[in-house]
């Protein structure tokens, strides 16, 4: 009974040493595989920063049918990080940045997945329906990008 009060408390004083906590989550698609109308890869640069797609905005890459599966899969092993400070106020939307892929469901539902930040599922309206914030690694994200659109675009856009 010690040995579990002194654990607590030493857990408490290092959350409140450090003052954040961190909490992992995983992509889920929204529908099944056989539901995806479309997949779209999109990228955004520094100076954009949109807080949604509109229908002007243009993909960079459209992912073929034969790949949706490969790709959920591959979205569903990654682990989103996410580091939630105790003590400061945050603000837990995010701009989309960078590489964005959108998964388009036969039902007008759609998520926004992207490595920093937040992955949204939104209806045919655009209302919120689900969200989770958390950034993955940017090496295993740009393997994954890079797998998906091609070596050749990847560095295109990639000049950061």
């Amino acid at each position: 009974m010690k040995k579990i009060s002194l654990v607590i408390v030493l857990l408490l004083v290092t959350i409140l040493l450090t003052g954040c906590i961190t909490r992992e989550s995983s992509f889920q698609a929204y529908e099944e595989i056989e539901q995806i109308s479309s997949v779209q890869v999109y990228y955004f640069d520094a100076s954009c920063y949109p807080k949604e797609l509109d229908d002007s905005t243009q993909p960079i890459k459209i992912i073929e049918q034969d790949s949706y599966s490969e790709l959920i899969n591959d979205l569903e092993q990654l682990t989103f990080e996410d580091v939630i400070p105790l003590f400061m106020p945050s603000d837990p939307r995010f701009n989309l940045y960078q590489f964005v892929i959108k998964i388009n469901y036969k039902s007008g539902a759609y998520q926004l997945v992207q490595k920093s930040g937040t992955v949204y599922t939104l209806d045919a309206s655009g209302e919120h329906l689900d969200s989770f914030h958390g950034g993955v690694d940017d090496e295993i994200w740009n393997e994954l990008i890079t797998k998906y659109i091609g070596e050749d675009l990847f560095n295109q856009y990639n000049q950061d």
